[in-house]
């Protein structure tokens, strides 16, 4: 199999030095990092594929870089306006785009299982989502927060005002979420907790190979896993 080259943007941050971490230790594929003094246009045309979990600001320009080049891309940055989603979806008409707001395995899988309870569950029941992130964290809530809120208010037709949000910055957790449904008979939870960031960097490794030579198009952590 040749080498994939996979660009990481942004990675003198977390996130990147956990996805260039989490790359050195195969045989297969290879990182090529970015700082703010490159020259990005350069890191889109030699790499199979880039991922960015930077911040909101430059992801026009990286939105950009994708369309003009072809080059697939993984977006993990959280935080976005619905016109930057929007955005997303119009740059994946000329290139392979996957956007996500959490990469973790076990999160997508917990998000598909709180979408199926919600929708088996009946409307008698309540849903409360706990979202814990260390103190540096600036969005609230989270973007996986709200990925749980849209997937059960697309299974349930709920508002914004039916779910209710519990929401804690301290410390150095990495990242823990718990999806409550509660009626006056019974109460039932799904938590994920994060360890360390080498979770996400694993999620987002196995969602840059997987779109690899994918077509055009506007992709999920979901068609990764097949779920």
């Amino acid at each position: 199999m040749n080498e994939i080259s996979i660009g990481v943007l942004g990675a003198s941050g977390r996130m990147g030095q956990a996805i260039i971490a989490e790359i050195a230790n195969a045989d297969n594929y290879s990182a090529i990092a970015s700082s703010k003094n490159d020259d990005l246009s350069a890191l889109f045309n030699k790499c199979d594929v880039v991922v960015d979990f930077t911040n909101p600001e430059p992801l026009e320009k990286h939105l950009k870089l994708a369309e003009n080049t072809n080059t697939p891309l993984v977006i993990g940055t959280t935080g976005l306006s619905d016109e930057q989603i929007a955005a997303i979806t119009n740059a994946a008409v000329y290139a392979p785009i996957i956007y996500a707001s959490n990469t973790s395995l076990g999160v997508n899988i917990l998000l598909d299982a709180a979408k199926k309870a919600a929708l088996l569950l009946g409307d008698d029941f309540t849903v409360e989502i706990v979202d814990k992130h260390h103190a540096h964290k600036v969005d609230a809530p989270s973007g996986t927060a709200l990925s749980f809120a849209e997937a059960i208010k697309a299974a349930r037709e709920l508002g914004d005002d039916d779910i209710a949000f519990a929401i804690t910055r301290e410390g150095e957790i990495a990242g823990e979420h718990t999806v409550t449904f509660k009626n006056d008979s019974e109460e039932i939870s799904f938590t994920h907790k994060a360890f360390d960031r080498s979770l996400f960097a694993k999620g987002a490794v196995k969602a840059a190979l997987w779109l690899v030579k994918k077509p055009n198009g506007l992709y999920s952590m979901n068609d990764v896993l097949g779920l």
